[in-house]
């Protein structure tokens, strides 16, 4: 799926924040289950391998204050991942879960296709799926990281057909019993600051810093600027007030001209400015490898950012007190496999 980065401003250390861990993985599956049953997809069982590398990664997400996708393995094959975050540990057994299917409203069943917005739904009905693995952290604000990993991994390209049903005409049975192959998802620009106007808004100022920075490091790497789009930033503003609506994260589901469009997400906790978004994307470049030059969960932000074909942006956050989250919103999309070697350049 889409590039997913969100930020924190607090480093994290593990919270007081209690819970039994236990009860919210029986809880989890569940609540899969009862999805599933929906969908005429059989029960996931639980798996230990799979739960010890999930909760090693909420750990980790919890430490670092922000989600990004992993990209983990299970005995060298690729496994799904459903990630959340949500304040404190009430209903953590079936919140996340209720979160992900929400995404049903955006899904066409006639399509029957990957998009960016439903890909948490897909992959917790996905029929081939058999075995899920969930960990549970919780950081000194409070927040809570979930993750949850699948095997075999959903959401693979050409299968949603026979792996995503319509719903059944029967009422599941609650019982108590996880991308792709890489998931998938002019003005001349200065090293100095963007002049900004007394007059501007703060949404404006951000959205003219967050493109200075975006091109100051797309010329670092050897590509064209990026120029703002009104319907782009609409997008972007519409996405961002109703990530603040849910109090959760959420993919604009919206196209560009009937195109995909690419997307950086990001939560914040306090004061931010639009280069400080800008660095913290572009941080993950020195994981890339560009020898390799292929997806990863770890760098999507980073190679979005710096996309050659990318040529228009826009951006959006809203913010319920010190609590923001936001968007930028990219056309035409980047991170499409077998092109980063034509689309993501080392630095001059």
């Amino acid at each position: 799926m889409r590039t997913l980065l969100l930020i924190c401003l607090i480093s994290a250390i593990f919270s007081a924040v209690t819970f039994d861990l236990e009860q919210v993985r029986k809880d989890l599956l569940t609540r899969h289950n009862y999805y599933r049953a929906k969908h005429q997809a059989p029960d996931l069982t639980r798996l230990a391998k799979l739960e010890e590398i999930s909760q090693s990664y909420s750990e980790h997400l919890a430490s670092i204050g922000y989600l990004v996708h992993s990209s983990n393995k299970l005995n060298g094959n690729y496994i799904g991942e459903n990630l959340y975050m949500g304040y404190n540990a009430g209903y953590l057994g079936t919140k996340p879960v209720d979160a992900w299917y929400d995404e049903i409203k955006d899904y066409d069943f006639n399509k029957a296709e990957f998009t960016s917005g439903t890909g948490h739904f897909t992959q917790v009905v996905w029929k081939n799926s058999k075995q899920v693995g969930c960990g549970v952290a919780c950081a000194t604000n409070n927040y809570c990281y979930v993750t949850c990993n699948y095997y075999p991994a959903g959401n693979y390209l050409g299968q949603f057909k026979t792996n995503v049903l319509p719903l059944s005409d029967t009422t599941p049975v609650v019982t108590d019993a996880p991308v792709t192959d890489a998931p998938v998802t002019d003005a001349p620009v200065t090293d100095a600051p963007v002049e900004e106007d007394d007059s501007d808004s703060d949404l404006e100022k951000f959205r003219k810093t967050i493109l200075t920075k975006h091109n100051y490091y797309r010329k670092l790497h050897q590509v064209g600027n990026l120029v703002r789009d009104p319907t782009l930033e609409s997008i972007a503003q519409k996405t961002a007030e109703y990530m603040k609506k849910i109090d959760n994260f959420s993919f604009a589901n919206d196209k560009y001209q009937g195109k995909p469009i690419g997307q950086n997400i990001f939560w914040y906790w306090g004061s931010f400015t639009g280069d400080k978004i800008a660095d913290m994307w572009y941080e993950s470049e020195s994981q890339y490898d560009y020898s390799k030059a292929q997806y990863d969960g770890n760098t999507g932000d980073f190679t979005q950012l710096v996309w050659k074909n990318t040529k228009k942006i826009g951006c959006g956050y809203a913010c319920n007190g010190k609590e923001c989250y936001g968007i930028c919103t990219y056309y035409p999309a980047g991170n499409y496999m077998n092109q980063f070697a034509a689309n993501v350049f080392p630095k001059k």
